[in-house]
């Protein structure tokens, strides 16, 4: 019954996580390509869960004392677009792969049909990313001056700059050589 309650929760994840990302493309993204992508691999997923045993699965479900309920069990704050699509892949890949492994305990024919989604997914991930690099976002740019930061610091910087939402950095520093400038904005 427990190994029920798993496939139950990670089919539930991952049907919630490939919506996303169908939506992400769709939306955001705007690629025709990519959509065709995903709504092919959501199909797959579909027809898999018609081979399950749905009634028993969802039969399983004890949401209401589930651990994880409460807010914030399992939440990460992600601040920038690239982030959050790497997070809802992410969640689609960790899914798929649970309910690989745990499908043979109940039904172990269907594994192989999970195998595929799961690099059906890992697939889309490189072309979704390819997409996202080529996107330009200059939304909150980012300056940083010599005067104000140390350079030992700066890799830090640009970090922390990234997670809290900066989509471009720009380098300034008008005391070095061109070639050093370039080995350190690398």
């Amino acid at each position: 019954m427990q190994w029920l309650r798993i496939i139950a929760v990670n089919l539930n994840r991952l049907d919630e996580s490939l919506k996303q990302i169908e939506d992400i493309t769709r939306f955001y993204l705007e690629d025709r390509s990519l959509l065709s992508q995903i709504r092919r691999t959501r199909t797959l997923f579909l027809q898999f869960k018609r081979l399950l045993p749905l009634a028993r699965i969802i039969g399983a479900r004890r949401s209401q004392e589930d651990l994880g309920r409460k807010t914030g069990f399992d939440s990460l704050k992600m601040k920038t677009a690239t982030g959050s699509i790497l997070s809802c892949l992410s969640r689609a890949k960790e899914s798929a792969r649970i309910i690989e492994e745990t499908i043979k305990t109940v039904e172990p024919r269907l594994s192989h049909y999970m195998k595929d989604i799961r690099f059906k997914i890992y697939d889309l991930e490189k072309n979704i990313m390819i997409v996202q690099v080529k996107r330009f976002d200059p939304s909150l740019q980012a300056i940083i001056d010599e005067q104000y930061i140390s350079l030992p610091h700066l890799e830090n910087t640009v970090m922390t700059l990234a997670r809290n939402g900066a989509t471009m950095t720009q380098l300034r520093i008008k005391k070095m050589d061109d070639r050093r400038f370039l080995m350190i904005a690398r």
